[in-house]
């Protein structure tokens, strides 16, 4: 793979990345040899995987090629994972005119985007909207967030304390001032009503959700900070509220799991030195068992390959 020919085109781009990462990690007969697989699954969902292997591959090969850049403008050194050719291509490619053109045009249409607030800023890593619900609902004990907790926790910087992204900061003011209201209206009326009533003034959860739902405007099919969501809430909470018990027998059961594989691959790896050792000392000529691979682990990440 050179990057004179996998740069011309997004087009051309994306489907030489997919080559170049499944056929890297998986090989054409992948599924004749799956003990060489760390995952196996049904050969009827394969291409469900590849698929989805190549969007993961994608996003991975476009970043890398960043922070590659990136280096290549700090004239820093060529990242260990790239041969001397496809390094000296990608900056070849890079001194184009034609190629700094369109940098700076998407650029331009990078921080004009949004009415002008510029690209989004994302403060919840990896983590979809459904998987932070679950851990904050764990965290309070069983209690699950509503929509505007949920919001405000997934876009505050968790070193300052403060939402980053312009839309979202004034998203969660214009959706926590209407809470205020709908919460005054509810006071003002039980004491307008004088009657001793000693119900709580706070809306309830599901308000709170129902309130995000009528006033966060779906755009692509989603409703910004929250993803895709039905189109109502039921005033059953039976029906919302995620049971305390069930999320903690999910928690323990996936922590037992992954004790599980990591038993299984420490295991394997320590095998594998064994088998490394013995081969080496069969045939130290043919096979040497100190040539080692650069540690992935003390690599930056603008070193890695994928």
């Amino acid at each position: 793979m050179r990057a004179s020919s996998t740069t011309r085109k997004s087009n051309t781009s994306d489907r030489t990345s997919d080559r170049y990462f499944f056929g890297r990690i998986f090989p054409t007969d992948f599924q004749q040899n799956s003990d060489l697989q760390d995952w196996n699954w049904d050969p009827a969902f394969t291409n469900d995987v590849r698929t989805a292997f190549n969007l993961q591959a994608r996003k991975q090969y476009t970043s890398n090629v960043t922070e590659w850049k990136k280096k290549w403008r700090l004239k820093k050194d060529k990242p260990i994972c790239l041969n001397q050719d496809v390094w000296d291509g990608f900056k070849a490619y890079w001194q184009l005119d034609a190629t700094a053109h369109i940098a700076a045009t998407n650029s331009v249409n990078r921080r004009s985007k949004r009415g002008g607030k510029g690209e989004a800023v994302h403060n919840g890593g990896a983590k979809t909207r459904e998987e932070r619900e679950i851990e904050m609902t764990a965290e309070r004990g069983g209690v699950p967030p509503d929509w505007l907790e949920l919001m405000r926790d997934m876009h505050t910087n968790k070193q300052t304390g403060e939402v980053q992204d312009p839309v979202a900061r004034e998203l969660l003011a214009t959706l926590s001032k209407l809470k205020e209201d709908k919460e005054a209206q509810l006071q003002q009326s039980q004491l307008s009503a004088n009657d001793g009533s000693t119900a709580s003034n706070m809306l309830s959860r599901e308000e709170i959700n129902q309130l995000v739902l009528e006033n966060v405007p779906i755009k692509k099919g989603r409703r910004y900070g929250i993803g895709r969501t039905s189109e109502a809430i039921s005033t059953s909470s039976s029906q919302h509220s995620v049971s305390s018990s069930s999320i903690l027998q999910y928690i323990d059961r996936m922590k037992t799991e992954l004790d599980e594989e990591r038993t299984k691959r420490r295991a394997i790896e320590e095998e594998l030195r064994r088998v490394t050792v013995f081969i080496s000392n069969l045939c130290p000529e043919q096979f040497s068992a100190t040539q080692t691979q650069p540690d992935s682990a003390t690599q930056s990440p603008d070193d890695r390959c994928f």
